[in-house]
């Protein structure tokens, strides 16, 4: 797998409130014989060898902690239902809460994500939970070798003397205009006519459209008559010190095109689709585009079910500004792409649209085999699916290999009496967008990180992605500096939210129950729940909710280990004047010792360490749960759009966890 090298240039440094936990190369599998662990042990049989009982846990937030309650069955059938769910919830921001009594409450499901992803980690186990999905991308103006390949796949190559000059088609050949349309249900491109000179579609300046149009606005389209004219090349002036020349086909002769108006000689019809003013920037737009009619004579180009699937996909995310979407609204215009063999490669709504990588996601994570159980499988359960076995058979039903029940319950978090005005007032927060996995140069190992024209992307060939995501810890940030409320006029108000959150120090109890767990599995979950760490001066705490990137949802755990005794439970009724339930309270540092004792005979081959904080790969992430010591705030703080533009590579946290006083280790299994 390639690793990751830390930025040593200031300027290639980014910034980010998240960052990774490495993946391990290989994975530690549950089951081996000659520790007496089955992997798959029957839930129907008992032994007195595994251990039952739960943990009383006590969780206490110690940042502002918001996990968003369910939309009110009257809210949702009074909201437009033409608005997505996720919109109708997105301004609901009452904290989750018990429906019966309204009290706050987190719900189990969200602690049991948060435990998994900690012992996935801590357990070298795989990464299986992963999206299929194909990332789609632009970066007509990236300055890195990604940019580079994008263009050459819009353009071609360049044919000057590339010391002195760039000149490009602009757009090649390959590139088409063509109209959306939908033949038994399914969309194909019909491809617009071509002009004597081979163009399906020819620019036009804004300054001489804006006479014919009436302005200028967004995403609109146009009938219209244009002359068509022949490739000419267009010096476009230096660019990094080269000179630029893009061949493209412009005309200046341009009419409206009314329903009743009879063709103009020397003039054919088209549609022209406006792209939007580009203003400011060192090299704004001049062009709009204009494409020639269908021409039904030809053959109609098919878009494949998974071709449109990644589409509407990425057209229907919300990006904080309008965005033309092909197939709704009547606008059927487009551009679409052809590889050499004449086949569609995408196609969009501008004449340089995003593009999908050839690659998914699951491309870059190491492959491993499917029926492996490793330890975070063994204890909270799995269910096989065809696209888990990558082409292998599926096990047939009844299998355990297949489908393998959870042996660790969790309760909701419920909070503890005698606690009032928990919560804060409605805020709305800074924008919380979505992750943008789209940033290779954050989300995957970068082995030059300092060469821009290095960069490791998708469809690299050595593509593998950081490993396990995980946000910092910002102490206890005051509510204003939470605060984003949009601007009047903000073209981003789409994207800001509404919650309200629990205050800092408010307390609330759940429980994790097991049930047959060996001595090392107990040791697991007891690590995961409250870390070992070399230094009990520091507060380790964990993460959960929205808002994390701002600082919230720090939450530090308090756990108590009871132990049951099945056989006293089912064979002793009473114990003194109670019922004997067979309850003991137990010493989770043997069982840590346990299970630190495992994993160091799986990574080492001699006794290099005896502590799971003596390996680099846990003490990333001890920083990344270390709240007492954690980084300055300007070191993990989001990017501006100006600096994110250069690709600066994320440092792992080795770099930001000495800034902050922890001590990363240098060793790693061999």
């Amino acid at each position: 797998m390639t690793k990751h090298n830390n930025p040593t240039k200031a300027d290639r440094t980014a910034s980010a409130p998240y960052n990774f936990i490495p993946l391990p190369d290989t994975p530690i599998l549950a089951g081996e014989e000659e520790h007496g662990n089955d992997a798959l042990f029957p839930h129907h049989q008992y032994t007195k060898e595994r251990l039952d009982g739960y943990f009383e846990v006590i969780l206490e937030t110690k940042s502002p902690t918001y996990v968003r309650g369910m939309l009110p069955i009257d809210k949702f059938k009074e909201d437009d239902s033409s608005k997505p769910f996720n919109e109708k919830k997105k301004n609901h921001p009452d904290f989750f809460t018990n429906p019966y009594t309204k009290a706050p409450i987190i719900p189990g499901s969200s602690i049991r994500g948060m435990l998994r992803q900690l012992i996935e980690i801590i357990t070298y186990s795989q990464l299986k939970r992963f999206s299929e999905r194909q990332l789609v991308y632009r970066a007509v103006g990236d300055t890195t070798n990604f940019g580079e390949q994008y263009r050459e796949r819009f353009t071609g190559e360049n044919k000057g003397d590339s010391s002195v000059e760039w000149d490009y088609d602009y757009p090649s050949t390959n590139v088409r205009g063509g109209f959306l349309d939908f033949k038994n249900g399914k969309p194909v491109i019909i491809p617009a006519q071509v002009d004597q000179y081979g163009q399906s579609f020819i620019h036009v300046e804004y300054h001489d459209a804006d006479r014919v149009i009436g302005g200028r606005g967004r995403w609109r389209q146009h009938n219209v008559w244009v002359k068509p004219t022949p490739i000419d090349p267009s010096n476009r002036g230096k660019r990094d010190d080269k000179t630029l020349i893009l061949n493209l086909a412009i005309t200046n002769q341009i009419k409206t095109r009314p329903d009743t108006q009879v063709q103009p000689t020397g003039l054919v019809a088209a549609v022209l689709i406006e792209s939007g003013d580009m203003k400011g920037g060192e090299h704004p737009k001049h062009w709009h585009c204009a494409i020639y009619e269908k021409d039904n004579t030809k053959e109609p180009i098919e878009i494949s079910e998974d071709m449109w699937e990644i589409y509407k996909a990425d057209r229907d995310m919300t990006r904080g500004i309008k965005t033309r979407k092909l197939g709704l609204d009547g606008q059927t215009a487009l551009f679409y792409l052809l590889n050499d063999r004449g086949e569609l490669v995408y196609f969009g709504s501008t004449k340089m649209f995003r593009l999908p990588y050839k690659k998914k996601i699951s491309d870059c994570i190491p492959k491993f085999n499917p029926v492996d159980v490793d330890f975070a499988d063994a204890l909270f359960g799995f269910v096989r699916a065809n696209e888990t076995f990558r082409g292998k058979t599926l096990p047939q039903q009844g299998n355990p290999e297949r489908a393998y029940a959870s042996r660790i319950a969790i309760t909701d978090a419920v909070l503890e009496p005698d606690q009032r005005n928990v919560l804060h007032p409605v805020i709305t927060p800074h924008i919380l967008a979505s992750p943008k996995p789209t940033s290779f140069q954050l989300y995957l190992n970068q082995p030059n990180p300092d060469d821009k024209s290095k960069l490791c992307h998708y469809d690299s060939d050595e593509a593998t992605i950081r490993g396990f995501k995980m946000y910092w810890h910002q102490g206890n940030p005051p509510l204003q500096s939470l605060k984003g409320a949009p601007k009047p006029n903000d073209h981003k108000k789409t994207q800001y939210t509404q919650m309200r959150p629990v205050k800092s120090g408010v307390k609330f109890r759940f429980k994790v129950h097991f049930t047959q767990l060996t001595p090392i599995e107990l040791g697991a979950l007891a690590w995961a729940l409250q870390p070992k760490t070399p230094d009990d001066q520091n507060m380790y705490c964990h993460k959960i909710g929205m808002g994390k990137p701002l600082g919230m949802g720090s939450v530090y755990l308090q756990p108590e280990l009871y132990i049951q005794d099945q056989k006293k439970r089912y064979t002793t009724l009473f114990n003194n004047m109670d019922w004997s339930i067979g309850l003991e309270k137990g010493n989770v540092n043997t069982y840590i010792q346990a299970f630190e004792e495992e994993m160091l005979f799986q990574l080492y081959s001699e006794n290099e360490v005896s502590h799971l904080y003596e390996i680099r790969r846990v003490a990333q992430l001890l920083a990344m749960m270390n709240f007492t010591d954690h980084p300055r705030k300007n070191d993990i703080e989001t990017q501006t759009l100006d600096v994110f533009r250069q690709r600066r590579v994320l440092p792992d946290q080795g770099k930001l966890a000495k800034l902050s006083g922890e001590h990363i280790p240098e060793i790693e299994p061999e």
